[in-house]
């Protein structure tokens, strides 16, 4: 069983034409047994895996960054080991050139990634091998069982924005007038 929130077609867009960017906020329930979690730029509607894509793949509580061409898949060699009852946000930036892929993770609040990583191979960049942006995540279990919380997903083309650039409320006459 399981479950996928895709924006659009699976094969409505690449890579090398404008900046991409991908954010998702998720938390893993009840377990990581049997768990797959795809996230970011990927054409996989199943737990097989993608054909074309960069994203993150988390399977059995470890998160990988991957990019796919065609089937032919770069996973970068770092991992990172996700907790359960914790909320994640896991950013995607391509270049617009389509030649690099930045991969990010944030525990909790904090501003600080806990997983920073870039690839350089294996990112689709022709028409012929489109995507689409979402989350598909799946469970093996024969019995119906809460994955996890989808806080939010977004996507766009603006580069340089971070989990770092927050807005900062005032609260207090003086914080208004001199800033903060």
């Amino acid at each position: 069983g399981g479950y996928k929130y895709q924006a659009t077609s699976v094969v409505a867009d690449y890579f090398g034409t404008i900046s991409h960017k991908f954010r998702c906020q998720f938390l893993w329930r009840t377990s990581f047994t049997g768990r797959t979690v795809r996230m970011g730029y990927h054409d996989s509607v199943t737990v097989t895996d993608a054909v074309d894509g960069a994203y993150f793949e988390c399977l059995d509580g470890t998160c990988y960054a991957k990019t796919s061409n065609n089937s032919t898949r770069t996973t970068h060699g770092t991992t990172y080991a996700l907790a359960l009852d914790t909320a994640y946000t896991f950013d995607i930036d391509v270049n617009a050139a389509g030649t690099s892929a930045r991969f990010r993770i944030y525990s909790g609040n904090s501003a600080t990634a806990v997983y920073d990583q870039t690839i350089t191979t294996n990112i689709p960049t022709t028409q012929a091998r489109a995507f689409t942006v979402g989350i598909v995540a799946t469970e093996s279990s024969t019995t119906a069982s809460d994955i996890g919380i989808l806080y939010g997903i977004g996507f766009g083309t603006v580069e340089g924005f971070d989990k770092a650039q927050t807005t900062v409320v005032p609260t207090t006459v003086e914080e208004l007038v001199v800033g903060s």
